[in-house]
C-alpha cells in the first residue's frame, strides 16, 4: 500500500521521513515504534542519507559557486566513528576542537591533511597531539598558544601552517551566548582592538609557523546572510591592510558555519545554495577590490550539515495537568541529552510518532525532562495529539549539538545512537549482494523493507526476489509486493506467482516413506517436569544449556551424568552413535504444564538444527501410549511428529523403522511389527514437510492470498481436514463457545477450525520464551483483544535473569498492546479471570489457564505467540465429556473434593487407571464440561476448571448462572479501572475490556447447551454419595483416595496456596487454626493468590493468626506450586492445595497429597492426616457456601477502588476505543 508522507513538519525530518501502513512515521523504511522497542528509549536516530544528500548539497552549492571552496564539517556538533567514516568516503574535512575530538579522528584515521584544529585554549599536549598526528592547519586562538606552538615546531624543528581567528566585531542576531564574533567575546583576536594585528606581526617573525590566512565564526545559527556579508568585506579590507604592513598574502580564507536549519514549522532557514550564492559573491568582490587572489574557501557547517539528519525519540511517562495554569508531559530523556532549552531557550517541534495526522483533540503542552531541575525543559507551549502514557515523541532536528553536549547528571546513562544506513554502508566482510542475501535468511520483521526495496535495484532485485519467495512473515507487506507487481515489477511478479505456486512448500523435502530411529525409551510417565525442572526455569530462554537438566533425577533405564544437576547426555551421545536419528519413547508422555521448554529440551537432543537460527531446533519424533494434549499441540508447533501408538515392546537402544503412511512401527533388526498407529490426522505430515503447524497455516494463508491476487483457483497442495459428519445433534456448551468464536452455531468434534483468540495470558517462566515466538513471527502488535503478562513464577526470589525480565518484558508486551503486572501482584489466574468475557475463548502459556467463564485452549509458547499475533488459534475440536453434580453436599466436603470426585468417579468406572503402563484416561484431550453448580460464585468454579490442567483435558467448562456472573464483572469493571489509575498498561486494552463488560452487562445473554447435545461419555455424580474428604496421593494427581484411606500418615509440612485457592480458603484455614492452642508440629507455608486477596486478610486478622502458629507466609505467587522459589524440605511428607504433586515438583523426592485448604489446616494443626472425626471437629462449623468465610472481593464495593476507578474514567473519556460485540 502507498501511503502519503506528506505532513506538517515533514520539512524537519530526514529525507525519506514517510507515515507508513501503521501510522507510524518511519525513516527510510525503518518504523522508529520499531527502533524503538529494539533499542529503547531516549533513543537517537540519524539517516546516513541525509547526511550524505546535505554533504552534496554543501559541495555542490559551493563549488558551483567558488571552485576553491572546501567544506571542513565541525565536529563539535556530534562526532561518532562511523560518523568521520562517512564524512571520509564523502571527501570532506574536519574541524576538531579538544583532543578528544581528534582521538576519534585519529581512532578511525581520518586523514591528516584534512583536519583543521580550532579551539580558544588548546593545552601543550593537544598541541603536540596533533603536530604528531600531522593536522593541516591549527587555527590560533590566543597569544600564549603562539607562544606554545612555537616552543613546540621549534623542539621538533617542523613548520606548521596556521590560520588565526580574528573577530570581526558583527552582530549575527543570534542567541547571546552563540554569539562568537563581536568584541565581547571569548574567541578569537579582536580587529578593533589592535589584537589580530599584533598577532599577526608576531607570526611574522616566527620561522616555524606558516601563516596561511584568516579564520572567522559569528555565531549559530544565522537565518540571514547580511552578518556574513559585512564581515567578509570587513574581514578582507583588515587583510589589505596588513598586506601592506606585513606583506601578508591570504592563501586561505575561512569564513566560519553558523548556517541556520529548522527546528519549528515557524521560522524556516535560507537555502544552502542561498548562503553560498551571498558569502561567494562577497568574497568574489572583496578579493577583487583589495587585490587578493580568489583564496582557498574553507567552509565549517556543523549544525546544518548533521542536524537535520537526526531525530531523538522519548516516551511519555507522565502526564499532569494543573488547571488554567499547564501541561506538563515528562519524558524519559531532558537535559541529560538535550540540554538547548535549558541553556539557550532553543525552539522544538514536536511530534507524537504514531498520531503524526491524528485528528484527535490537540493538548497544549510542555515537554519536560527527568532530571531534578525546574528548568530540564525540551519544549514549551507545543501541540500534541491525545497524549497518554508509552506514547513516543520525537523531536526533528535533533542531530546537533544534543548528544554532543549530553551527560550523565542525575547518573542517568547516555542514550543509544543509531545510524540508519540503507543502501550505503560498505563492509570489508559482504558486500550487498550477500547483505541481501543474508537478510532473506530472515523469518521476517524488519528484513521485510530493505528486500523489497531491492526489488528496484537490477543488481539485487533477483537475490531478493528470491528471498521474499521463501519468506512466509509478511504479513501486511504482503500488498507492498502486490503493489510493486500491480505497478509492472517483473521481480514482484515472480514473487507473487511463486507463493501462489507454494514453491516455499515443496521446496522442503516430504516425510520419507520410512524412517530408521533409535528407541530413547523412558518407562512410566514423562511429565514436563522431568523434561524441563522447575528448579532450571531460570534457564528455559537458553535452550541448549536448560536441555542439560532434561531427566536429570535418577530413575528406571535413565543415567544422569550428575544426578540432580545434569541429565543423561552421555546416554543420549552413545545412542546417536548408532548413525539414527533418536526417537523419544514413553508410556506417558507430556503430562503436566504447557511448557514449551519441555519440547525444546526433547529437541535440543533429538531434533534438527534450523538453518541460520542458533540454539534451536525442529523435527524430531515422539512415540507415546499417551501424549499429553498440550504436548502433542507443542510437538506439532516445532515440527515433530508425534505418535500415539503401542510402546510396550520398544526398549532402550532398540532400531526401529517408523512407515508413516502405512501407520506401522517394525523392528528394524528383526522386520516384526511391533504396532500399528493411527496418525491424528494426516496433516500432521503437511505439518512436518513445512517445519511446523504454524509455519504451515501462516504458508497456506500467504499461498491463498497470492492465488487470489492473480485470479488463480485454490489448489490440491495441501492436506485439507476430512469434513465431520454432521449429526444433527444439538452443540454442547463448549461446542457453541467456539462456534461463536468461529462466527457459526457450534463445532463438531475432530473439526479443524481457528477460533478468534479473545483472552491470551503468559507468565514470567514461558514469557522470555513467548517473547522470542513473538520475534520469530515479527509480531509488533498483538491481534488479541486482550494479551496479559505476569510475573508470579519468579518474583518471590528471583534470580539475576529474572530481574531482567522483570524489568524488560513489561515494556516489550505494552508495546504491543498488552497488559503487563507486577512483581508481587500475585498469580496471573487470579488476575486474567478477572478479565475474560462470558462465552469467549482464550488460551495462556500456562497449562492452568482454564477459564471459569467461557473456555480456554491452553498451548505451549509458539502457540501462544501465534494466538496473540494473529487473533486466532488452530484446534481440532476435541470430544466434551459431561460432569453432572446433583443432589446437596455433605458436612465437611469442600469444592476440592469435589475436583477430586471426578477423577475417582473414573476410576470406579475403569476410564482412568493409575498404573502407567497400558494407562487410560478418558478425559485425555477431551473437553471437560461441568454442570449442576449454577450458583458457584466464579472464584469458586475455577478450583473445578483449574484442576483439567490435572486431566489432562484439552479445555473445561463450567455452566453458571447469570447471577455470579454478572456479580464478578460489575467487580471486575471496577478492578480494571483501578489498573488505570494505578498506572498499568496498555491503558487502552484495559478500558476496551471494561467497555466490553459493560456491553454484555447491558445484554445479559448466556449460552446454553442443548438438551439433545452429544458426548464422548456422561459421568453422574451425587454429592450425597461423597461423605468424606477425598485426596490425591503421593505422587501423581491422579491417586484419589478417600481421607480414611490415608488417614494418621505423619505430615511434615503443609502448603496453602497456589492457583487452586482463593480468599474463603485462607478464611477457612485461619479459622480452623485459630481453635488450635498447641505449637505447631509442622512447618506451614502461606501464600494467597494475590496482593489483594493478602491486604483483604491482614485488614480482617488473619495474618495475625497465621504470625501466632508460626506459619511462613510467602509473597502472593505460585509460591511452592511451581517448585523453582521456595521449596519443601528433601524427602517430607506434606499435604498441599496445590495444583499437581509430581515427583520432585515441591521438593526433591517429596511426598505430596493435594487436598483442601481445611484438610490442610488440621493437618498442620495435628501433624498428621486426620481422620475424619479430628477434621469434623474443626470443620463442624464451615459450611464451604457460606456468606462469612467464603466471601469474595467485591471491588465495586470497595470505596478505595471505587475512588480510584472514578478518577481514571475521567482520565480515558476522550480516549476513542471501539468495542466489538
Amino acid at each position: 500500500m502507498n501511503f502519503s508522507n506528506q505532513f506538517i513538519g515533514r520539512e524537519l525530518f530526514p529525507n525519506k521521513t514517510d507515515v507508513n501502513s501503521d501510522n507510524n512515521l518511519s525513516i527510510n523504511g525503518f518504523d522508529l515504534t520499531k527502533l524503538a522497542e529494539k533499542y529503547q528509549t531516549p533513543l537517537y536516530v540519524y539517516d546516513e542519507d541525509t547526511i550524505i544528500s546535505t554533504i552534496k548539497d554543501f559541495q555542490n552549492s559551493f563549488k558551483s559557486e567558488l571552485e576553491t571552496s572546501i567544506i571542513s564539517y565541525s565536529t563539535k556538533a556530534f562526532s561518532n566513528p562511523y560518523l568521520l567514516k562517512v564524512l571520509n568516503e564523502n571527501d570532506m574535512n574536519i574541524d576538531v576542537v579538544t583532543g578528544g575530538e581528534l582521538a576519534i579522528a585519529k581512532f578511525v584515521e581520518f586523514p591528516s591533511e584534512r583536519i583543521n584544529f580550532h579551539g580558544n585554549n588548546k593545552s601543550i599536549d593537544e598541541l603536540k597531539e596533533a603536530l604528531d598526528y600531522g593536522v593541516k592547519h591549527i587555527t590560533i586562538d590566543s597569544f600564549n598558544e603562539i607562544q606554545n606552538l612555537k616552543k613546540i615546531t621549534h623542539e621538533l624543528n617542523m613548520i606548521q601552517d596556521v590560520l588565526i581567528r580574528v573577530s570581526p566585531s558583527v552582530d549575527p542576531k543570534t542567541h547571546l551566548l552563540t554569539t562568537t564574533g563581536i568584541l565581547d567575546s571569548k574567541f578569537g583576536f579582536s580587529i578593533e582592538t589592535g589584537d589580530a594585528e599584533r598577532a599577526i606581526y608576531e607570526l611574522t617573525k616566527i620561522k616555524n609557523l606558516n601563516l596561511v590566512g584568516l579564520h572567522f565564526h559569528l555565531g549559530s545559527p544565522i537565518f540571514e546572510v547580511e552578518p556574513y556579508t559585512e564581515a567578509i568585506e570587513y574581514v578582507y579590507s583588515f587583510a589589505s591592510d596588513m598586506k601592506s604592513k606585513y606583506n601578508f598574502q591570504m592563501k586561505k580564507f575561512s569564513p566560519g558555519g553558523g548556517f541556520a536549519i529548522g527546528y519549528t514549522t515557524e521560522k524556516k532557514p535560507l537555502l544552502i545554495r542561498e548562503y553560498a550564492k551571498a558569502m561567494c559573491d562577497s568574497i568574489k568582490k572583496s578579493a577583487k577590490k583589495y587585490k587578493f587572489p580568489i583564496p582557498i574557501v574553507i567552509l565549517e557547517p556543523g549544525r546544518a550539515l548533521i542536524g537535520r539528519s537526526g531525530v531523538s525519540i522519548y516516551k511519555i511517562g507522565s502526564i499532569k495537568s494543573i488547571p488554567n495554569v499547564r501541561n506538563y508531559i515528562s519524558i524519559d530523556g531532558g537535559m541529560g541529552d538535550n540540554i538547548r532549552h535549558a541553556l539557550y531557550g532553543s525552539e522544538y517541534s514536536v511530534f507524537s510518532v504514531s498520531k503524526i495526522n491524528s485528528k484527535e483533540k490537540m493538548i497544549k503542552a510542555t515537554i519536560a525532562g527527568k532530571f531534578c531541575e525546574s528548568g530540564d525543559i525540551l519544549a514549551k507551549d507545543v501541540y500534541i495529539p491525545n497524549p497518554e502514557i508509552n506514547d513516543l515523541l520525537v523531536l526533528p532536528s535533533s542531530g546537533a549539538y544534543n548528544l554532543a553536549m549530553s551527560s550523565n547528571y542525575n547518573m542517568q546513562v547516555r542514550p543509544a545512537v543509531i545510524m540508519i544506513t540503507k543502501g550505503e554502508t560498505k563492509s570489508p566482510l559482504i558486500d550487498k549482494m550477500k547483505a541481501t542475501k543474508l537478510l532473506g535468511t530472515m523469518l521476517g520483521g524488519y528484513n521485510i523493507t530493505p528486500l523489497i526495496a531491492c526489488l528496484d535495484d537490477n543488481i539485487l532485485a533477483e537475490s531478493a526476489a528470491k528471498a521474499l519467495s521463501n519468506t512466509l512473515l509478511m504479513f501486511d507487506s504482503f500488498y507492498d509486493v502486490k503493489d510493486k507487481a500491480d505497478d509492472g515489477n517483473k521481480y514482484a511478479k515472480i514473487i507473487l506467482q511463486s507463493w501462489a505456486d507454494g514453491e516455499w512448500f515443496t521446496a522442503r523435502p516430504k516425510l520419507q516413506e520410512k524412517i530408521t530411529v533409535t528407541v530413547f525409551k523412558v518407562s512410566g510417565e514423562t511429565n514436563t517436569d522431568d523434561l524441563s525442572p522447575a528448579p532450571d526455569a531460570w534457564s528455559r530462554p537458553d535452550i541448549p544449556l536448560h536441555a542439560q537438566a532434561m531427566l536429570k533425577m535418577e530413575r528406571d533405564g535413565i543415567k544422569p551424568d550428575v544426578s540432580g544437576e545434569i541429565g543423561p547426555i552421555q546416554q543420549i551421545k552413545i545412542l546417536k552413535e548408532k548413525g539414527y536419528p533418536l526417537a523419544y519413547v514413553g508410556d506417558v508422555v507430556g503430562t503436566g504444564s504447557s511448557r514449551k521448554s519441555a519440547t525444546n529440551s526433547v529437541l535440543w537432543h533429538m531434533g534438527n538444527d534450523i538453518p541460520f537460527i542458533p540454539n534451536k531446533r525442529y523435527g524430531g519424533f515422539c512415540l507415546g501410549g499417551k501424549i499429553a494434549p498440550i504436548f502433542f499441540n507443542t510437538m506439532e508447533d516445532a515440527g515433530a511428529l508425534p505418535i500415539e501408538c503401542d510402546v510396550s515392546k520398544m526398549n532402550m537402544g532398540d532400531t526401529i523403522d517408523i512407515y508413516p503412511y502405512e501407520g506401522a512401527i517394525k523392528n528394524s533388526d528383526t522386520d516384526e511389527k511391533l504396532c500399528n498407529f493411527s496418525l491424528k490426522t494426516d496433516i500432521i505430515l503437511d505439518e512436518v514437510q513445512a517445519g511446523g503447524r504454524i509455519p504451515l497455516i501462516i504458508g497456506r494463508g500467504l499461498t491463498g492470498r497470492a492465488r487470489e491476487a492473480l485470479g488463480l483457483k485454490s489448489n490440491e497442495l495441501f492436506r485439507k481436514p476430512i469434513p465431520v459428519n454432521d449429526t444433527g445433534k444439538g452443540y454442547t456448551l463448549a461446542q457453541k463457545i467456539v462456534g461463536r468464536a468461529c462466527d457459526v452455531d457450534g463445532i463438531r468434534p475432530e473439526t479443524y477450525c481457528e477460533p478468534k483468540m479473545t483472552t491470551v495470558g503468559s507468565q514470567d517462566t514461558t514469557g522470555p520464551m513467548t517473547r522470542d515466538e513473538l520475534k520469530d513471527l515479527a509480531c509488533l502488535g498483538f491481534s488479541s483483544d486482550l494479551v496479559l503478562q505476569s510475573f508470579c513464577h519468579t518474583a518471590a526470589y528471583p534470580k539475576p535473569i529474572d530481574i531482567t525480565t522483570h524489568h524488560t518484558l513489561p515494556d516489550f508486551i505494552q508495546t504491543r498492546g498488552g497488559v503487563a503486572l507486577r512483581p508481587g501482584d500475585g498469580i496471573i489466574h487470579s488476575w486474567l479471570n478477572r478479565m475474560l468475557l462470558p462465552d469467549t475463548v482464550g488460551t495462556g502459556g500456562d497449562s492452568h489457564t482454564r477459564f471459569p467463564i467461557g473456555i480456554s485452549f491452553p498451548a505451549g509458547s509458539g502457540l501462544v505467540a501465534f494466538a496473540a499475533a494473529t487473533g486466532v488459534m488452530p484446534l481440532d475440536m476435541p470430544e466434551s465429556i459431561l460432569v453432572r453434580f446433583k443432589g446437596e453436599m455433605q458436612p465437611g466436603i469442600t469444592l476440592r473434593d469435589l475436583v477430586n470426585a471426578i477423577p475417582y468417579a473414573a476410576i470406579q468406572t475403569g476410564d482412568l487407571t493409575v498404573e502407567k503402563e497400558g494407562k487410560k484416561n478418558i478425559f485425555s484431550g477431551r473437553i471437560l464440561e461441568i454442570e449442576g453448580l449454577p450458583n458457584l460464585k466464579c472464584e469458586q468454579a475455577f478450583e473445578l476448571s483449574d484442576a483439567s490442567a490435572e486431566r489432562s483435558a484439552g479445555g473445561c467448562t463450567i455452566r453458571l448462572g447469570k447471577e455470579p456472573i454478572i456479580e464478578y464483572l460489575q467487580s471486575n469493571i471496577t478492578l480494571l479501572r483501578w489498573m488505570i489509575d494505578e498506572g498499568y498498561g496498555d491503558i487502552r486494552t484495559i478500558e476496551r475490556r471494561a467497555r466490553e463488560m459493560e456491553a454484555w452487562l447491558k445484554k445479559p445473554v448466556l449460552l446454553e447447551p442443548d438438551s439433545d447435545a452429544e458426548y464422548k461419555k456422561i459421568f453422574e455424580i451425587d454429592l450425597k454419595d461423597i461423605k468424606e474428604p477425598l485426596l490425591a496421593c503421593p505422587n501423581d494427581p491422579d491417586d484419589i483416595k478417600t481421607l480414611s484411606e490415608v488417614s494418621g500418615t505423619e505430615i511434615d509440612e503443609v502448603f496453602i496456596g497456589s492457583c487452586m485457592t482463593n480468599i474463603g480458603h485462607f478464611r477457612a484455614a485461619g479459622k480452623m487454626l485459630q481453635k488450635s492452642q498447641e505449637t505447631m508440629p509442622t512447618t506451614l507455608w502461606i501464600s494467597p493468590p494475590t496482593k489483594m486477596d493478602q491486604h483483604q486478610l491482614t485488614e480482617e486478622g488473619y495474618y495475625d493468626i497465621f504470625n501466632k502458629v508460626g506459619a511462613r507466609t510467602e509473597m502472593p505467587g505460585c509460591s511452592l506450586c511451581m517448585g523453582n522459589q521456595a521449596r519443601v524440605k528433601a524427602k517430607s511428607t506434606v499435604v498441599s492445595t496445590s495444583t499437581r504433586n509430581f515427583p520432585n515438583r515441591l521438593g526433591d523426592g517429596a511426598n505430596v497429597f493435594l487436598a483442601s485448604a481445611e484438610i490442610a489446616a488440621v493437618s498442620s494443626i495435628l501433624g498428621r492426616i486426620p481422620t475424619m472425626d479430628e477434621y469434623m471437629k474443626f470443620a463442624t462449623d464451615l459450611d464451604p457456601l457460606a456468606d462469612d468465610v467464603y466471601r469474595y472481593l467485591n471491588f465495586d464495593e470497595i470505596e478505595s477502588f471505587q475512588k480510584s476507578a472514578l478518577k481514571a474514567k475521567s482520565k480515558i473519556e476522550e480516549i476513542p476505543i471501539s468495542v466489538v460485540n
